[in-house]
């Protein structure tokens, strides 16, 4: 397993501290941020190629861009703008020579103003119009069910993944996303095995939803139970850690974040039951 970060923790910051920061604590990889300032399809090609120069001096892989966007809004022209933005980053992730650009399906609306039908016919019209451009590119297109969205549970990911093609379509799964449609983080990963792109690393409390993106070992998850699960199906795949609600101090967020993830990933072994919470010493 590799460990990487996504940048949107980061969101406050120029691009170019982030990525300094993050290799500077030993991260392997990036998760880029095309929804806020800090790369967009619209960037001109020298400032694209002055972050891609940057990234490869710094030695870092980037696996995936987010593009998280509304493919399911009432309006066509918001709907419409969505597909083209989505789109321009397939483009640009190809520019980078990365290989999956990850969305949600966006929604959920009231069954008063769109029905989940309706909302279903939009997300399968956009995402055929995206498939098809990113075969031509070869790009892996990651979706992520988010409890609150249209597209919410592991099923209809799974669903969503058969029906569009599994040459092109993948899952992103985010661990903290679990407790919100009542499962268990390895049963809910356990649906996606087949498909899995990348995995979301975060915490959560069990009753605490919609959930903050906590640093691991603050919230509810089970972290041996995690890891172990991980073995058992053999997953070389990256984990992202994702702290988006940590963004004054997203350098402290992110390095709490490592230090507990490696203790996983560097010995091989669950923490010890007797050692004391690695993420209450951190905070001493």
């Amino acid at each position: 397993m590799k460990l990487g970060f996504f940048l949107n923790a980061y969101r406050n910051f120029p691009i170019e501290y982030a990525l300094n920061s993050i290799a500077g604590q030993g991260y392997k990889g990036v998760e880029l941020w095309a929804k806020g300032n800090h790369i967009s399809s619209r960037d001109s090609e020298m400032r694209l190629r002055d972050i891609k120069r940057i990234i490869y001096k710094l030695g870092l892989e980037v696996y995936g861009i987010s593009a998280h966007l509304d493919f399911v809004a009432p309006e066509p022209e918001k709907r419409k703008e969505n597909i083209e933005k989505f789109l321009g980053c397939i483009r640009m992730a190809e520019f980078f020579g990365v290989g999956a650009v990850h969305t949600a399906s966006g929604g959920l609306y009231p069954e008063n103003e769109l029905s989940f039908k309706k909302q279903g016919e939009y997300f399968y019209q956009a995402m055929d119009m995206i498939g098809e451009e990113a075969r031509k590119r070869n790009i892996i297109v990651a979706l992520e069910a988010e409890p609150e969205k249209w597209l919410s549970r592991p099923e209809q990911v799974v669903e969503a993944i058969n029906r569009l093609g599994k040459d092109t379509f993948r899952a992103l799964v985010d661990i903290g996303h679990c407790f919100g449609v009542g499962e268990e983080v390895p049963a809910y990963i356990d649906k996606l095995k087949n498909y899995l792109q990348v995995i979301h690393v975060d915490d959560v409390f069990r009753k605490d939803f919609p959930h903050r993106h906590l640093i691991p070992g603050q919230g509810d998850i089970d972290f041996d139970q995690f890891f172990e699960y991980l073995e058992k199906i053999n997953y070389n795949g990256w984990l992202s850690v994702e702290l988006n609600k940590h963004n004054e101090f997203p350098k402290r967020a992110s390095i709490l974040a490592k230090k507990f993830i490696d203790i996983y990933l560097n010995s091989g072994n669950t923490m010890k039951e007797e050692e004391p919470c690695i993420a209450e010493q951190l905070l001493v």
